[in-house]
């Protein structure tokens, strides 16, 4: 059996829950506010949550914690931070879950935002399914829910970043962004 659970996106969570797997018995390990929630959601339970929602902050945090135990850990297909990596360094026992994957939309089914829009970003992958399918416009301003995800824009976009790493903070900025690019058009 498992000591505990590594969650780095809401998304393991919702693969557990399509999955059969008994994991609410299991003290959860999570990346951020958002993943957090969806485990207490689905009746689990949180034994830590990361100060900032970055898989290698979340790994260096938990290491110690978990050293000598054995977790498994939920993750997309492709993933940005090596946690596995850093905690089987640090003598901890990882099993992992391939719970998940970003797959693009078709080109056609995507609906490409108009000039002066404001684009939020929360993964490196929302990225490159986008850029496969826009040619990029000056115009746009963009939001990205974090330093890795803003790391994958082009070179020439400079993105604006929440406070916090929610989506919802991505949506409040994007309002605000969005407010102000209206009243400067007047």
């Amino acid at each position: 059996g498992y000591d505990g659970l590594v969650l780095t996106s809401k998304n393991a969570v919702f693969a557990l829950e399509n999955s059969n797997i008994s994991w609410q018995h299991l003290p959860a390990y999570v990346i951020g506010e958002g993943t957090k929630e969806a485990v207490l959601e689905a009746g689990g339970k949180i034994e830590f949550m990361a100060k900032e929602a970055y898989g290698d902050v979340l790994a260096k945090e938990i290491a110690p914690l978990l050293a000598k135990k054995h977790v498994l850990l939920v993750r997309a297909k492709e993933v940005v931070s090596d946690v596995v990596g850093y905690l089987r360094k640090n003598n901890v026992k990882v099993d992992e879950y391939i719970g998940y994957e970003t797959k693009c939309l078709p080109c056609e089914k995507m609906e490409i935002p108009p000039p002066r829009s404001v684009l939020i970003f929360t993964s490196p992958s929302s990225i490159r399914c986008f850029l496969g399918c826009a040619k990029w416009d000056t115009s746009w301003e963009v939001v990205c829910i974090g330093k890795k995800t803003a790391k994958s824009l082009p070179p020439f976009v400079t993105p604006h970043m929440p406070s916090y790493q929610s989506v919802d903070e991505c949506v409040v900025l994007a309002q605000r962004i969005n407010e102000n690019l209206s009243i400067n058009t007047l």
